[in-house]
């Protein structure tokens, strides 16, 4: 099924989330299967060494559609490798490689692809080809976009296999795990909150809140006010070394998101055999369906999650079955082999048309 195709990724972006992290996979994927996968990104974007130290050409332009330099040099990228197709990451990378008026100086014009982690962008209809992270997605772009199912590719994000990592015990006190932004949409104060109710009634509990963002000094305050400075630790923004010690370091991961695709940081926790306390997120709900890995709470419950939490602290056996299921899960659907074969399986499909 390999070729020598030329697939360039683009993705335009300048912080750090789960979006890139999946364009840093998605990028690397390529690589292993033996495309030609090169990297169109930001100049200022953090992922550019990562990518040159894993053997990855990176190519750098500016993100204003407005700017003519911009649109110059992305011509230029288009004309020289005369891709096979673009993969694009994000609605400024979308907007890029859509432009009706570039057909007409690019050509041969090259198989568009996005990876959907919404369906926002109606620009998703005038591609060649989706991944879809969850299978939620894949039907809304069907039944809202009118997009043929022949298109839409089912590919979640994934997570590579920690290493040295022997399994899971349950500790008292439970420490709970928050990764990702410190922003509404994350729902950071909701877990805080939760936090203040389980101390109210004496549970034992410690929160690693890990992240960055617009909200981290409200919730620093919120912490100091309520007196819950001895039970939650602010990590900041974590990546390598340091987050493979937080996942072996917690013993349930929260993720009480107001919106959310399918993140990361939950597949990550999947991988660590990690017990899961989520909202119902239509994304994170399909992943509990899968497989009873942990706890779905009302988004928004602040009890709910008290209690869900007060549960992954007491009852023993039913975090242990959460903890083997969520190992499972794992295995099964999420290793970064499995993103692999549908990575491919999509770039084959819409090339051979």
């Amino acid at each position: 099924m390999r070729t020598s195709r030329t697939i360039l990724n683009l993705m335009l972006a300048r912080g750090v989330g789960g979006l890139e992290y999946v364009f840093v996979q998605h990028t690397l994927n390529f690589h292993k299967l033996g495309y030609q996968s090169v990297a169109v990104c930001h100049p200022k974007s953090p992922y550019i060494s990562q990518l040159h130290n894993a053997g990855i050409e990176v190519l750098t332009m500016g993100n204003h559609l407005r700017n003519p330099f911009a649109w110059i040099k992305w011509i230029w990228i288009l004309k020289h490798y005369r891709p096979d197709i673009v993969c694009m990451h994000g609605n400024r990378a979308i907007a890029f490689g859509i432009a009706k008026w570039l057909r007409l100086i690019v050509r041969p014009f090259p198989k568009l692809m996005a990876t959907t982690h919404n369906t926002r962008n109606k620009r998703f209809k005038h591609l060649d080809g989706c991944f879809a992270i969850t299978r939620i997605l894949q039907e809304n772009l069907i039944h809202a976009f009118g997009i043929p199912s022949s298109k839409i590719f089912y590919c979640p994000n994934a997570a590579p296999r920690p290493r040295a990592f022997k399994g899971r015990t349950h500790r008292t006190p439970l420490t709970i795990g928050f990764l990702g932004r410190h922003h509404p949409d994350k729902g950071g104060d909701i877990l805080l909150e939760a936090c203040r109710l389980l101390k109210r009634e004496g549970v034992p509990f410690r929160l690693e809140m890990a992240g960055e963002g617009p909200l981290r000094e409200q919730y620093q305050e919120f912490v100091k006010t309520h007196q819950l400075e001895s039970k939650v630790h602010f990590c900041g923004w974590i990546d390598g070394e340091d987050k493979d010690e937080f996942f072996k370091q917690i013993d349930v991961l929260c993720l009480p998101s107001r919106r959310e695709g399918l993140p990361v940081a939950l597949l990550e926790g999947l991988s660590y055999a990690t017990p899961l306390v989520v909202s119902s997120c239509p994304g994170m709900v399909n992943v509990i369906k899968q497989s009873p890995c942990g706890i779905v709470f009302p988004m928004e419950d602040v009890a709910a999650l008290a209690e869900a939490l007060k549960t992954m602290a007491t009852d023993v056996e039913a975090w242990k079955a959460f903890s083997q299921c969520a190992s499972s899960l794992y295995n099964d659907r999420y290793t970064i082999e499995r993103q692999r074969e549908r990575l491919e399986k999509g770039i084959f499909t819409v090339c051979k048309h």
